[in-house]
């Protein structure tokens, strides 16, 4: 058996023995005894009993976590606004902590003797199963003398890892005791999508898990990682051709025309708990952001130096001091997308400034193009302007209001316009295409 601290506040887990976390500085709850097992003992059953006659499926709770601290090796590759940090031989921990309960969302742990290993398949609280209970309990002190306790099951391995940091959407939904953003949990499975095509990879090769910010910070992270311990050299090359991963996981999504996601794109079997959450319509532009990067060489780092590099580049843009980024005057990078969005014929010029008001007729938002009948709103420079933490999550609320009402929401850098303002013109042409199609 083992020890863990699991963070309440930011999901970081660290071995037995810290006050404080590591990453938020919050105190740490008492530390979740887990076991680690090596091998299973069969049982031999000559009948099958009527609970098995009706059993169903139950839900896991299955936690997958980055140990703090433990790597080999780590590599940063600086792109703008979207950081990677890749780890060599990081520690992957998987924690299985039982049944989900319907009423709290918790796993209710796995009752195990830990002098024998014997597993009590019933909940001792539960009246329920008394009598197997009391059988178990009875045939299994014919064998042992230890007593059952409830572990968290685990899994620990080492590996290679990717960290991407990107500024926060702030559109957390809490499912149980868990909390995830849609937006994250899409991009998520969509550059992995990206990866195993570009780099032409088994399923399952590669996996991934969304990190939970601490509160109060405008950044978001997504941990990649390889599944084969050791580690293949993937993820190295993941990080070396994001922009080429990223226009893959474009043409996986967006190849074909689905409702929010299917098993042509995001769904599959092994992502189940997430298909209420994916919807490929909140990543449409930060995989074409992403997509646009230009490629960047490694250099040698600690962990955490991604996510200190994206505060220092939002804090460039809030001081005015990144050289790589102006502020553009009113209609300097407005004007380049609209000329390329006028090259459609059959594409209805974008209403300028159009407001966008909450039922008691307040103005929430003012996007600089808009297509109210396919309900697409357009904003240019979004982080180049806004980029403080109050704004970005003024910005959060402004996005997620137009989302719940089914608005599609594209924020474009003032560079990437002006790189490819065609490439921005085409998505929007394409979208709202299908958007009219449909006739939302």
């Amino acid at each position: 058996m083992d020890a863990f601290h699991f963070c309440e506040n930011c999901d970081e887990v660290v071995t037995a023995g810290r006050n404080n976390c590591p990453r938020c500085q919050v105190g740490l709850p008492s530390a979740t005894d887990v076991v680690f097992v090596d091998s299973f003992e069969a049982e031999e059953n000559l009948k099958i009993s009527s609970d098995e006659e009706v059993r169903q499926k139950e839900r896991q709770d299955v936690r997958e976590t980055l140990i703090s601290g433990k790597a080999e090796k780590c590599f940063l590759y600086p792109y703008k606004l979207t950081p990677v940090e890749h780890l060599k031989l990081a520690e992957i921990l998987i924690t299985n902590w039982g049944k989900v309960d319907s009423k709290s969302g918790v796993g209710s742990k796995f009752w195990l003797c830990p002098e024998c290993g014997r597993h009590l398949p019933y909940n001792p609280y539960e009246d329920k199963h008394k009598k197997n209970i009391q059988r178990w309990h009875e045939y299994h002190r014919r064998l042992c003398t230890g007593d059952v306790i409830p572990l968290v099951l685990a899994y620990k391995f080492e590996t290679d890892v990717l960290i991407l940091n990107i500024p926060s959407r702030g559109d957390d939904k809490r499912i149980g005791r868990f909390v995830f953003s849609p937006t994250l949990v899409t991009l998520a499975e969509a550059l992995q999508v990206g990866a195993h095509n570009v780099l032409e990879l088994e399923s399952g090769e590669i996996s991934s898990f969304v990190r939970r910010s601490a509160p109060g910070v405008m950044t978001d992270q997504i941990i990649f990682y390889e599944t084969i311990p050791g580690g293949a050299g993937y993820l190295d090359e993941m990080a070396k051709r994001l922009p080429e991963v990223a226009i893959e996981a474009m043409n996986r999504l967006y190849g074909h025309e689905c409702s929010q996601a299917c098993y042509l794109c995001l769904k599959r079997y092994a992502n189940q708990k997430y298909h209420s959450l994916f919807n490929k319509d909140l990543v449409r532009d930060i995989l074409f952001l992403i997509a646009r990067q230009e490629l960047v060489s490694a250099q040698p780092g600690k962990i955490g130096d991604g996510l200190e590099l994206l505060k220092e580049m939002i804090n460039h843009r809030i001081n005015g001091t990144d050289e790589t980024i102006k502020i553009y005057k009113k209609g300097e990078i407005e004007e380049p997308l609209r000329i390329a969005l006028s090259k459609f014929d059959d594409l209805p010029q974008g209403q300028r400034d159009y407001e966008i008001k909450d039922d008691q007729g307040r103005l929430v938002t003012v996007p600089d193009f808009a297509w109210p009948e396919v309900k697409i709103a357009v904003y240019c420079d979004g982080y180049a302007i806004h980029a403080n933490r109050e704004t970005l999550e003024r910005d959060a609320k402004k996005r997620n209001f137009l989302q719940s009402r089914g608005w599609v929401v594209f924020v474009y850098w003032g560079r990437t316009i002006l790189k490819d303002a065609d490439g921005c013109a085409k998505q929007i042409y394409s979208l709202y295409q299908e958007r009219k199609k449909k006739k939302i």
